[in-house]
Protein backbone atom coordinates (compact mmCIF):
# COMPACT_ATOMS: atom_id res chain seq x y z
CA UNK A 1 0.00 0.00 0.00
CA UNK A 2 1.43 3.21 -0.96
CA UNK A 3 2.12 6.26 1.82
CA UNK A 4 -0.13 7.90 3.33
CA UNK A 5 -0.12 11.41 2.42
CA UNK A 6 -3.48 13.30 3.37
CA UNK A 7 -6.16 10.86 5.52
CA UNK A 8 -9.06 13.61 4.74
CA UNK A 9 -8.79 13.05 0.70
CA UNK A 10 -11.06 10.60 -0.45
CA UNK A 11 -9.98 7.94 -2.83
CA UNK A 12 -11.61 6.26 -5.56
CA UNK A 13 -9.87 2.90 -6.20
CA UNK A 14 -10.70 2.56 -10.14
CA UNK A 15 -10.85 -0.82 -9.75
CA UNK A 16 -9.23 -4.07 -7.69
CA UNK A 17 -9.02 -7.65 -8.90
CA UNK A 18 -9.92 -10.27 -6.35
CA UNK A 19 -7.42 -13.84 -7.02
CA UNK A 20 -6.17 -16.98 -6.35
CA UNK A 21 -3.72 -17.89 -9.07
CA UNK A 22 -1.75 -20.63 -7.13
CA UNK A 23 -2.64 -23.87 -9.58
CA UNK A 24 -1.11 -21.72 -12.74
CA UNK A 25 2.25 -20.41 -10.80
CA UNK A 26 3.89 -23.31 -12.73
CA UNK A 27 2.27 -22.01 -16.32
CA UNK A 28 3.21 -18.73 -16.20
CA UNK A 29 5.64 -17.42 -18.05
CA UNK A 30 9.15 -16.16 -16.50
CA UNK A 31 10.42 -12.58 -16.72
CA UNK A 32 8.19 -11.41 -19.48
CA UNK A 33 5.90 -8.52 -16.93
CA UNK A 34 6.94 -6.73 -13.52
CA UNK A 35 3.12 -8.71 -12.86
CA UNK A 36 4.19 -11.90 -13.06
CA UNK A 37 6.85 -11.78 -10.77
CA UNK A 38 4.53 -9.81 -8.00
CA UNK A 39 2.31 -12.95 -8.84
CA UNK A 40 4.36 -15.81 -7.88
CA UNK A 41 5.18 -13.44 -4.50
CA UNK A 42 1.12 -12.70 -3.64
CA UNK A 43 -0.34 -16.01 -5.56
CA UNK A 44 -3.77 -14.64 -3.97
CA UNK A 45 -5.73 -11.38 -3.08
CA UNK A 46 -8.51 -12.12 -1.32
CA UNK A 47 -11.25 -9.92 0.40
CA UNK A 48 -9.52 -10.14 3.52
CA UNK A 49 -6.35 -8.43 2.27
CA UNK A 50 -8.47 -5.89 -0.24
CA UNK A 51 -10.41 -5.13 3.41
CA UNK A 52 -6.79 -4.85 4.81
CA UNK A 53 -5.60 -2.55 2.08
CA UNK A 54 -8.89 -0.28 2.22
CA UNK A 55 -8.96 -0.09 6.27
CA UNK A 56 -5.28 1.02 6.78
CA UNK A 57 -5.63 4.46 6.94
CA UNK A 58 -6.49 5.68 3.52
CA UNK A 59 -9.95 7.61 2.77
CA UNK A 60 -11.10 4.92 0.21
CA UNK A 61 -14.85 5.46 -0.21
CA UNK A 62 -15.33 3.64 -3.57
CA UNK A 63 -13.82 0.92 -5.67
CA UNK A 64 -15.10 -1.09 -9.08
CA UNK A 65 -14.92 -4.76 -9.23
CA UNK A 66 -13.22 -6.57 -12.14
CA UNK A 67 -14.34 -10.45 -12.33
CA UNK A 68 -11.93 -12.76 -14.40
CA UNK A 69 -12.48 -16.05 -15.04
CA UNK A 70 -10.10 -18.53 -16.62
CA UNK A 71 -11.14 -20.67 -19.31
CA UNK A 72 -9.36 -24.29 -20.79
Amino acid sequence: MDEIIDRTLPIIDPHHHLWHQRAVLDRLPSGLHPFLDNLRRHPFYRLDELAADIGSGHNVVATGYVEFEESN
